[in-house]
C-alpha cells in the first residue's frame, strides 16, 4: 500500500501542469497499455489487452480493452462531474462494448484501489456490476460481481502487467 502511494504521489507530480489539479489524476498510474490473464478457473485461457490514456486536453480518461482475440471489446470514457456527491463532485463513465449492450456508472478509489459501480442496459440477465482494481507486485488486477436476478454473484478477473508493445484493437478498424 505504501508502495502505491508513493506511486501516485510521484505521478501527480511528474504530470503535466494540467493533470496536477485534476480529480482524474489519481488515473496516472494506470495510463499505458496492459495484458490480463484470466484468474478465473472456469475460463483460464481468457486473455483481455487494456489501454488506459488521457483525452480531451486531459478532461477525461479513455479505458479501451478487447478479450483475445478480439472477438469482445469495449470502450470507457471517464470524466469527472462536479454535480455528482450532492455538488461534491465525482467521476462518472460510460462504457461501450461491441456486443451491444453498455452501462452507466461511477468510480472512486477507496483503500487504494479503483471501485466501479455501473448500470447495465442491454443484458437479460446482468442489471448491475460492481468491479475493483488493485495494485498487485507486478501491475494490476481486476474483479467483479454481478447482479443477476436480485443475487450477487461472482464475475471475471484478470491480473495485468505493462505491455507497451500490444495493441488494443478490433476487427474493422
Amino acid at each position: 500500500m505504501r508502495w502505491m502511494i508513493s506511486l501516485l504521489f510521484t505521478a501527480i507530480l511528474a504530470a503535466p501542469a494540467w493533470a496536477q489539479n485534476n480529480p482524474l489524476a489519481v488515473f496516472e498510474p494506470l495510463m499505458g497499455t496492459w495484458v490480463g490473464t484470466s484468474t478465473d478457473p472456469d475460463h483460464p485461457d481468457a486473455a483481455d489487452i487494456m489501454r488506459f490514456e488521457w483525452i480531451l486536453g486531459g478532461a477525461a480518461v479513455q479505458h479501451t480493452h478487447h478479450l483475445e482475440p478480439g472477438t469482445y471489446g469495449g470502450r470507457t470514457i471517464y470524466f469527472f462531474d462536479g454535480n455528482e456527491n450532492d455538488g461534491q463532485g465525482g467521476i462518472i463513465y460510460h462504457y461501450f462494448t461491441t456486443a451491444g449492450f453498455h452501462t452507466e456508472g461511477t468510480a472512486w478509489w477507496e483503500d487504494g484501489r479503483l471501485v466501479a459501480h455501473e448500470f447495465v442496459t442491454g443484458l437479460p440477465d446482468i442489471t448491475e456490476v460492481q468491479g475493483y482494481v488493485s495494485p498487485t507486485d507486478a501491475g494490476w488486477e481486476s474483479s467483479a460481481e454481478y447482479l443477476t436476478d436480485g443475487t450477487w454473484v461472482a464475475g471475471h478477473g484478470f491480473s495485468y502487467v505493462a505491455a507497451a508493445d500490444e495493441e488494443v484493437s478490433f476487427g474493422g478498424e
